[in-house]
């Protein structure tokens, strides 16, 4: 058995700031030893909310039909998901249209604040605009409420607010984290480890290893995600994630399967994982 876990987190061409096909997400990762992986495309929004970064609904079934076909050459491997991001006003049309729809999994996230995409390179100008405490207290706010619905089954890039370095002391972003932790726990939602920030500015993992030795203390279970915006990204980093999450506390990680359950597995220790040297991968930046 492949001692890198699977990737949950991968997004296509679907997404319009992505590229290849789930099949070649497949073929990179299954060559580089990750076991399977997750499709998570955003999700497509009827409101015309952010249509830059995601299909437009007419097109999710051309989505679908492309994960299915991954999953008939790779049975077992594949796992048709979707990245759902949460905002005020998606409540009446989000929860019927992922009832409706036979995803395996279900990531959470959150990329706005109001009409700001504070994690996009084009409005890195409105960091200047409110206090940073403020900024991130919103953000938490909005995952705590993404959290209550009961409608995900992991939330994404935990603290992606840093992704360009804007960071709070561990005190105050503890403090501030801290509701949100635990209305993960209570509706029994997954913590995603996702490497795509060392691909970004910040140079460090989502979440900072503070919260995730918080999380590990409340008993939130993990999982992997790459973030992956083109092929050679599937499993970026991996093995240097999977040693922070062991030096935080975790001694075990989840695995999704078909109908949004998962199994836990175990992390390993040190000694099991190789060298990150050794490991093929790309640090090349993706999108969003």
């Amino acid at each position: 058995m492949s001692v890198l876990p699977p990737d949950h987190h991968v997004h296509t061409s679907f997404c319009g700031h992505a590229a290849g096909s789930p099949c070649d997400y497949a073929e990179a990762g299954f060559a580089q030893g990750i076991p399977s992986l997750v499709i998570t495309d955003h999700i497509p929004a009827p409101d015309g909310y952010d249509p830059q970064t995601r299909m437009p609904p007419a097109t999710f079934p051309q989505y679908e039909a492309a994960v299915r076909h991954a999953q008939a050459l790779w049975p077992g491997r594949i796992l048709f998901g979707i990245e759902a991001d949460y905002y005020p006003g998606c409540e009446s049309w989000l929860e019927p249209f992922l009832r409706s729809h036979p995803f395996d999994f279900v990531l959470g996230s959150i990329h706005f604040l109001g009409d700001w995409a504070f994690d996009n390179p084009t409005q890195r100008a409105g960091w200047q605009r409110r206090p940073l405490k403020t900024i991130w207290s919103e953000y938490f706010q909005l995952v705590r409420r993404m959290a209550e619905t009961g409608w995900f089954d992991a939330a994404a890039h935990f603290d992606l607010p840093k992704k360009f370095g804007h960071r709070l002391p561990d005190s105050v972003l503890l403090e501030l984290a801290e509701p949100a932790l635990q209305a993960i726990r209570s509706h029994n939602m997954v913590l995603e480890i996702n490497t795509s920030g060392l691909r970004k500015p910040i140079k460090e993992i989502y979440p900072a290893p503070a919260l995730l030795r918080r999380a590990c203390t409340l008993q939130i279970p993990i999982l992997f995600g790459s973030d992956a915006h083109q092929p050679t990204e599937v499993g970026d980093q991996f093995i240097d994630a999977m040693r922070i999450a062991r030096a935080s506390g975790y001694e075990r990680y989840a695995i999704f399967e078909t109908k949004r359950r998962y199994r836990v597995h175990p992390l390993g220790g040190g000694a099991l994982l190789p060298n990150p040297s050794e490991q093929p991968g790309s640090s090349a930046p993706g999108a969003k």
